[in-house]
């Protein structure tokens, strides 16, 4: 899952300007930071991953697959997309959203 998820960050951090060194630390550290580029960062990233369709919707039973392999439990995956998946006004805003609730749930006891 994590070199999947490098191949789509590095194509992404070049269609934002972002360096793939920041991105990876903040994901991984702090979950997604406020900043308009990390948004649309998320955005690109989720929509490669197929989590959110073009029209800027979240696909949940895709998020559900995918959380279910990244977090090998099925239950909490279903828990997260329950909580997570609140579609905003904005494309980049739901993407944002999304990101940060899953980091912060995924670490949630």
């Amino acid at each position: 899952m994590q070199k999947f998820n490098e191949k789509f960050t590095k194509k992404c951090a070049s269609t934002t300007s972002m360096e793939e060194e920041d991105i990876m630390n903040m994901l991984e550290e702090s979950g997604p930071s406020d900043d308009p580029k990390m948004k649309e960062h998320m955005l690109c990233f989720l929509r490669e991953l197929g989590v959110i369709n073009a029209d800027g919707e979240i696909e949940e039973e895709v998020l559900k697959e995918k959380l279910t392999k990244y977090l090998s439990s099925s239950d909490k995956a279903e828990q997260i997309v329950s909580k997570c998946a609140v579609e905003k006004d904005d494309p980049a805003e739901t993407a944002h959203a999304l990101g940060k609730c899953i980091h912060n749930e995924k670490n949630a006891k």
